[in-house]
């Protein structure tokens, strides 16, 4: 059986997810509104942007915490040009707590 560090597979899995979160963001961001809509339904979107108006960064956290989807998320807080850097720090904080609760369950 491979042993693995535990904080290098932690750190890999944050950064490729923080990569995607961060492209979900900017497509959201900078992609035809019109577009998008066809990509999303629109009870998704209002879903999501009700969250994030009303709970905004706990919202975020929460959602990459728990295996909710967060891409969506991100991509609706592109779409209504939620603050980039909250939405990176608190997908980082819920990505990172996550990972580590199953590192120690897992090690």
């Amino acid at each position: 059986l491979l042993k693995y560090n535990a904080w290098i597979l932690i750190g890999v899995a944050i950064a490729t997810a923080m990569i995607s979160q961060l492209a979900d963001y900017l497509v959201g961001y900078y992609v035809s509104h019109k577009f998008l809509k066809k990509m999303i339904t629109a009870k998704k979107y209002k879903k999501y942007n009700e969250k994030i108006k009303k709970w905004g960064n706990a919202t975020i956290f929460v959602f990459n915490l728990t295996p909710l989807s967060s891409p969506i998320l991100l991509l609706v807080a592109g779409m209504i040009q939620y603050d980039l850097k909250d939405a990176m720090k608190y997908s980082f904080l819920g990505l990172l707590l996550k990972y580590v609760i199953i590192a120690i369950f897992l090690v």
